[in-house]
């Protein structure tokens, strides 16, 4: 959920934007949705540093999964329609960081561009 924090901002849009991209992305419903994000905020004071992480997530997340991810984080950076500059670099880190090609990336975030503009 780093890439959330990013910016310093947990913005009250960007909450219920991330909870239905979890419900989403986990296939739960909302009540469930919103615990896990609660969960994964105080779970991320203990996870390793994206490098390790990422290294981790690597070795037993296949391709597919990694990329389901960056989608997802995409959707959650766009959460408040804009892409700021430390975000970009999260992002960046985190998609080499996990092995994800350019074009993959590049599309994922297109797609969130894409889906933002058109929800706003």
């Amino acid at each position: 959920m780093g890439v959330i924090l990013s910016d310093r901002k947990y913005a009250i849009q960007e909450i219920s934007q991330i909870d239905r991209i979890l419900a989403k992305f986990q296939g739960i419903g909302p009540i469930k949705a919103a615990q896990l994000r609660a969960e994964s905020d105080r779970l991320e004071a203990f996870t390793p540093k994206t490098p390790e992480f990422a290294y981790l997530l690597c070795k037993s997340v296949s391709y597919e999964n990694r990329l389901n991810m960056v989608h997802a984080l995409w959707d959650v950076v766009y959460a408040d329609g804009t892409l700021k500059d430390v975000e970009a670099h999260v992002m960046d880190v985190t998609q080499n960081h996990l092995g994800i090609r350019p074009e993959d990336w590049a599309a994922a975030q297109t797609r969130a561009q894409e889906a933002a503009h058109l929800s706003t």
